[in-house]
C-alpha cells in the first residue's frame, strides 16, 4: 500500500511520512484536473510538490498553508497567487528509453508542440523559453521525441539514440513524418495516378500532376523564384505561383483540411522547415 499513501502525499520518496500533508478533494473544472491537498507551511508543502510528478497536461496538484497556496503541473511549481515559476519540476527519467512520437524517450513526459515564436532551427535554440512551455524536439530517423529538460544546450538539435538532426516539435513533425500526401500542389488534384513527385529549385519535394508539370515547367527551373509550401496540420504541399496558390491568401482556410493558414503555414527550404517569408516566396 506504499504506493497508495504515495499517491495522497503522505510520504516522501525515501517513505518518511510529509507531516501535515492531506489530502483534502479532487475537482474537475472546465477540462483541469485539480487535485487539492492541505499543509502546515509553504516549506512542507514545497517538499511535498517536489516528490510529486504531474506527467498529465492539465493536472494540477495544489497545496493549500496558511503562507498561501502552491501548485505544481507539468511544467513546474508555481505560487498560485501569481502562477509565477517557483522552481521547474524535477523529471527522473524512465528504467530505460522508451522510443515515442509523442512523449519524452527518456522521462516519458508528454512533448508539447512548440507554437510560431521560434523563427528557425539554424537560430540559436532558446532552450529556457522552451522549458517555460514544454515544448521539446523530434527526430524524424527514428521517430523519437525528447522534451527540453532532458536534454543539453550543446546536445538539444542532436537525437541521443541514432545522433540525427533533430527539429523543434511542433505539430507538423508528425505530419512530415506519415510523408506526402498525395495531392496536386498545382490544381489540388489527388488522382493519384496521374501525380509524380517533382523538386522545386531548393530541393524541396511535392507532388504535380501530368497537367500540371507541363503548364508550371518553368516555376520548377533554376532561375525560378517559386517553391514548394506546405499545410503543418495536414501536410499538403502547394507550389507557390499555381492555381492552387492563388486560391490560397493569409486570411483563407487550406484548400485540404480547412485549417487557418496563418498558423499553419510552413515553408520550406532542402525538404526542410523554414518558418520565414511567405507561400514560397524567397526567404531573405
Amino acid at each position: 500500500m506504499k504506493w497508495l499513501r504515495r499517491l495522497f502525499g503522505l510520504r516522501t520518496d525515501e517513505g518518511e511520512p510529509i507531516s501535515g500533508i492531506k489530502y483534502k478533494e479532487r475537482e474537475v473544472k472546465d477540462g483541469n484536473t485539480y487535485e487539492v491537498y492541505t499543509g502546515p507551511s509553504r516549506s512542507r508543502a514545497l517538499e511535498f510538490l517536489r516528490g510529486t510528478e504531474v506527467k498529465e497536461e492539465r493536472r494540477y496538484v495544489v497545496v493549500e498553508t496558511p503562507e498561501g497556496c502552491l501548485g505544481r503541473d507539468l511544467i513546474m511549481i508555481f505560487d498560485e497567487a501569481n502562477s509565477e515559476r517557483i522552481e521547474f519540476g524535477i523529471r527522473n527519467p524512465l528504467p530505460e528509453l522508451t522510443k515515442s512520437k509523442t512523449h519524452c524517450t527518456r522521462c516519458g513526459y508528454p512533448v508539447v508542440p512548440a507554437g510560431r515564436w521560434i523563427v528557425s532551427p539554424e537560430e540559436p535554440i532558446p532552450l529556457d523559453q522552451m522549458r517555460e512551455q514544454g515544448a521539446g524536439f523530434y527526430c524524424s530517423t527514428c521517430l523519437t521525441s525528447w522534451c527540453p529538460f532532458c536534454v543539453t544546450a550543446d546536445s538539444a538539435g542532436t537525437c541521443q539514440l541514432c545522433g540525427a538532426h533533430m527539429d523543434i516539435y511542433r505539430d507538423w513533425v508528425l505530419t512530415m513524418s506519415s510523408g506526402l500526401l498525395p495531392k496536386c500542389g498545382g490544381c489540388g488534384s489527388d488522382q493519384s495516378s496521374a501525380l509524380e513527385v517533382v523538386r522545386d529549385k531548393n530541393n524541396n519535394r511535392g507532388y504535380l500532376c501530368s497537367s500540371c508539370q507541363r503548364e508550371y515547367a518553368a516555376l520548377l527551373k533554376p532561375d525560378s523564384i517559386r517553391r514548394f509550401w506546405m499545410c503543418g496540420a495536414c501536410g499538403f504541399r502547394i507550389l507557390a505561383g499555381t492555381k492552387a496558390d492563388a486560391e490560397v491568401d493569409p486570411d483563407s482556410k487550406c484548400p485540404q483540411c480547412g485549417e487557418d493558414v496563418n498558423s499553419s503555414l510552413v515553408n520550406l527550404s532542402d525538404d526542410r522547415p523554414v518558418e520565414s517569408g511567405m507561400f514560397g516566396e524567397p526567404v531573405e
